[in-house]
Formats: structure tokens, C-alpha cells, sequence
């Protein structure tokens, strides 16, 4: 990371050298942070590094800032891009001039959808978790308004709630920095047995209707109003992205995913591994997966391409397996197979022939 947390990129501009600058703001998730070649210590084999390095040979006066975090969903996007805008001035390394923000990736809410469908009433009735969409991937407890109402009982003499916010912050603490337990969670991801997709046997198919009455057990108009609930929440989202600038210029890609590939009977083989716990539950595989994925993919496009200022850019097909580190991140091969694809988007968006 570079001296202000975000993401390092290859080129970093100076506003007191008077040059122009032509300022990209790219949002995301561990996906488009570059995860897992930054993390190898490779940031500049990420795709957004390869996109930049190829945008700036037809653009030298262009700078891209990662705005990305690792489970950013699109509400937490919007707060990034705010956090600049109200930061930028006081730095000569932040352009002011930002000419395209890009959301890139689509995975997370798509998760939140699926967690979503998975909550029970009790859960997503309580008004400060907001159905999930506007806390940070991991433990609830230590989120938002729940730890507000945790802290309020403890000021009130709760010893049990005190005692919860204490023990869970020392966990949290050991968790971010033991290399120990780092090395031991991935090696479990690596190797946890993954689930298989059902095109193997011809004579499956599931279909839409079935896995949401069969395999979720909830009504179609329940899948529906969820669906709808969900939508509306990026929709709101990626608007208030857009009002960032006088003139929106924004652009929101989704990208693929390891699921969105098991049409192509070569990479039918594959899956995907369970390490949300509903997958087991209910039993979803790949293909599930991919119907899912599909119908909430082809549902969020149509409307984010009604927002005026907003352009969409659907990627997710044409990927192939080895593009793939997991179900959602891309390996080295995977990153400069986006970058290339991305090109065109960002060269259009910008105008830049």
C-alpha cells in the first residue's frame, strides 16, 4: 500500500509540477485490489496496474487510484470515493481532475444477495444491520450498530457485554497479525474440497424456479421482493457514486467468475468451494450458482443502465479456468487477461482512440 492505505499503482502524479492530469478512481473488493498477486508482493502484475500501464502509453497525463479494500461492497465503495473527495485537496499526489470512476467487479453484492436470501427475520429485521448491505464482510458482532448497542449496554453496567467487546477485539488483534493463523486459513481455502457442478450429469438441470423453491425453500415472490430489495440498494449506491461529479462519468464492470464459465462443457469439471456455510446447507453447487449469478447479474445491469452518467460494461463471459486462482480472484494469467479486456472499456469511456 502507499503512504495514504490505498493500493500502490505504477504511476503516481504531482499536482505542483503543473502538468495535467486525467485522474481514474477505480471501487471494488480483493478483486480488484489485485488479490492474490499484491499479496505475493507482485502489485504491479495486478489488472488494474496492467490497465493503467497500458492506458498511459496511449495517455501519459492518465493516473489511476485503487480505491479498492478487500469485502468492499458497493456502499462501502461510495464511502471511499467521498473519503477522497473530501481528502484530495490537502495531498499533491491525489489528481482533483478525476475524470472516470470505475466500480469494477460486481462479486461482493452478489455475495450480499445471497446472504441476504439466506437471513432469517429475526436477522435482517433488525433496523442497524440494514439487511447486511452496509456491514463489512466478517463477524457481525463487531459491526456497526451492533457494537453501538453493545458498547451502550456495557457503559450500563453489562459485564457480559463488556466482556464481549474486550475478548472479541483481542481475537480480531491475534487474527490481523498472526502469520500462524494467516498460513493455516489459507491452506484450508486452497484445499477445501470443492463443489462440483451438476453438468457432468446430462440428465440434471436445475433451474431457476427450482433452486429457490427446492433448494433456498422460499417463494418465488419472496426471491422476487428480495432480489428487488437488494438491486435497489447498489442501484442507490452507484447513483450517489455518480453525483461525486459535476458531469458523471461512471462505469461499473462486472466481471467474471469462476461460476460464470461452468457453461462451457471443456471446463465442466470444476467447482467452487463452500466457504460460505449456505452452500453446504442448501446444498448449491456451480451451476446453482451460475443460474443465481445470471438472473441477479441480468436484473442489476438493466437498471444501473438506466442512471444517467452511468455506463455498464458486462464482462462476465468468455473466461476460461486458469484465469482463475478461486471462485472470484484471478491468477497472473487471469489479471492480464482482464487488463486487455478492460482496455477497450476504459479507452472508450475516456475517449482515447
Amino acid at each position: 500500500v502507499n503512504k495514504h492505505g490505498l493500493i500502490k499503482t505504477i504511476h503516481t502524479s504531482d499536482s505542483s509540477k503543473g502538468m495535467k492530469t486525467r485522474g481514474i478512481l477505480i471501487t471494488g473488493n480483493s478483486v480488484s485490489m489485485g488479490y492474490p498477486v499484491v499479496n505475493f508482493g507482485d502489485y504491479q502484475n495486478s489488472f488494474v496496474n496492467n490497465l493503467e500501464r497500458s492506458l498511459r502509453e496511449k495517455d501519459d497525463s492518465i493516473d489511476i487510484l485503487n480505491l479498492s479494500f478487500s469485502g468492499f461492497n458497493s456502499w462501502q465503495e461510495n464511502i471511499q470515493v467521498a473519503r477522497y473527495f473530501n481528502s484530495e485537496t490537502n495531498h499533491i499526489d491525489l489528481p482533483s481532475n478525476i475524470e472516470l470512476i470505475a466500480s469494477v467487479g460486481g462479486i461482493q453484492d452478489f455475495w450480499g444477495f445471497i446472504d441476504f436470501l439466506h437471513l432469517k427475520p429475526n436477522e435482517f429485521n433488525k433496523y442497524y444491520f440494514a439487511n447486511g448491505f452496509m456491514s463489512l464482510k466478517g463477524d457481525i458482532f463487531m459491526n456497526n450498530g451492533y457494537l453501538l448497542e453493545k458498547v451502550n449496554k456495557s457503559l450500563n453496567g453489562n459485564i457480559l457485554s463488556a466482556t464481549e467487546i474486550f475478548t472479541s477485539s483481542i481475537i480480531n488483534f491475534i487474527k490481523k497479525r498472526s502469520y500462524l493463523i494467516r498460513g493455516f486459513s489459507y491452506v484450508a481455502r486452497k484445499y477445501k474440497k470443492p463443489i462440483i457442478t451438476e453438468l457432468e450429469n446430462k440428465s440434471i438441470k436445475q433451474n431457476l424456479d427450482n433452486i429457490i423453491q427446492n433448494k433456498i425453500k422460499i417463494t418465488l415472490d419472496e426471491y422476487q421482493q428480495k432480489k428487488k430489495v437488494k438491486i435497489d440498494s447498489v442501484v442507490r449506491n452507484i447513483k450517489s457514486i455518480s453525483s461525486f461529479q459535476t458531469n458523471p462519468n461512471v462505469l461499473f464492470v462486472y466481471l467474471p467468475t469462476k461460476f460464470t464459465v461452468v457453461d462451457n462443457e471443456e471446463n465442466s469439471s470444476s467447482g467452487v468451494s463452500p466457504y460460505r456455510n449456505f452452500l453446504i446447507e442448501y446444498n448449491l453447487n456451480a451451476q446453482d450458482l451460475n443460474i443465481l449469478e445470471k438472473d441477479y447479474r441480468n436484473s442489476l445491469l438493466e437498471k444501473l443502465s438506466k442512471l444517467k452518467g452511468v455506463k455498464v460494461s458486462n464482462l462476465s463471459k468468455g473466461a476460461k479456468y486458469n484465469w482463475f486462482y478461486d471462485e472470484s480472484h484471478f491468477s497472473k494469467t487471469g489479471q492480464k487477461k482482464i487488463a486487455d479486456r478492460l482496455l477497450l472499456v476504459f479507452q472508450d469511456a475516456l475517449k482515447i482512440q
